[in-house]
């Protein structure tokens, strides 16, 4: 299994605040702040669709990620300002397809559909922008605070369509989370 070692070094500037927080906290003056990560990542097998980096919050998950993933990481699209979301989807897609994308990430409600992006909850604005990932972009998509803005429920149930959704389409997809209870 392939193992990753990472280290992240950001390079500390000497302000007052800094040189006050070194004496309150008695940590030693460092010129560098050093982050050491050893993981395994069995990325190298093609026989895979889903990946999983779970930990808890603040360990490392988005740094590993952006080391194995750098230009696979979805971030924000352009959604119109004024039409349905569904405008927002690839020109050659068609009604059918994008609404059953759309229905297969958890997210299956015509009327809401017709609304635009920013009217949106979180947690729908979360599920549409994973259909559209796996609409637009080829190769491993990778979302990061993966079920973060929706509840557990919802996490449980839109993870196994999200995995359903990729197998299906024999794409890849990795999803980072703090959330334990997605592993299945």
């Amino acid at each position: 299994m392939p193992r990753l070692d990472l280290i992240k070094k950001t390079r500390v500037i000497r302000s007052p605040r800094v040189i006050q927080l070194e004496g309150m906290f008695d940590l030693p003056t460092e010129k560098t702040s050093r982050q050491q990560w050893a993981v395994d990542m069995p990325i190298e097998d093609d026989d895979w669709n889903v990946g999983l980096i779970v930990g808890p919050s603040g360990c490392g998950k988005t740094s590993i990620a952006r080391e194995c993933f750098k230009n696979e990481m979805v971030s924000d699209f352009n959604w119109f300002q004024q039409k349905s979301i569904i405008d927002s989807f690839p020109e050659e897609m068609g009604i059918k397809e994008i609404t059953a994308l759309l229905s297969s990430v958890g997210f299956s409600s015509p009327p809401n559909w017709l609304r635009p992006f920013q009217v949106l909850s979180n947690g729908e604005q979360f599920r549409v922008s994973i259909a559209r990932a796996l609409a637009e972009l080829s190769g491993i998509v990778v979302i990061d605070e993966f079920t973060s803005v929706v509840d557990r429920t919802v996490a449980r149930i839109g993870s196994f369509a999200v995995a359903r959704t990729v197998r299906k389409r024999e794409q890849k997809f990795v999803a980072i989370s703090c959330h334990f209870d997605i592993i299945e």
